[in-house]
């Protein structure tokens, strides 16, 4: 949730829609934003990117202190 709030509607609808839940295409989310479908695809690309860096600056947050696992849940 803190890494969400950092973004725009339109990117966290974008990383949500396409790289996690995969259940819109980069040309149906192009078409709601009206921007390019390459334009949505490097938004997709660079908000992914960010987001594992904040798990990998902030890993320390998501290691269950029982287990030693991660949790992102």
């Amino acid at each position: 949730k803190e890494f969400l709030k950092t973004l725009s509607y339109r990117d966290k609808y974008i990383l949500n829609e396409y790289k996690f839940n995969e259940s819109c295409t980069l040309k149906e989310l192009s078409i709601k934003f009206n921007i390019s479908v390459e334009g949505t695809r490097k938004i997709s690309e660079r908000r992914y990117e960010d987001f594992k860096k904040f798990i990998i600056n902030n890993k320390k947050k998501f290691i269950d202190n029982q287990s030693g696992k991660l949790n992102l849940i």
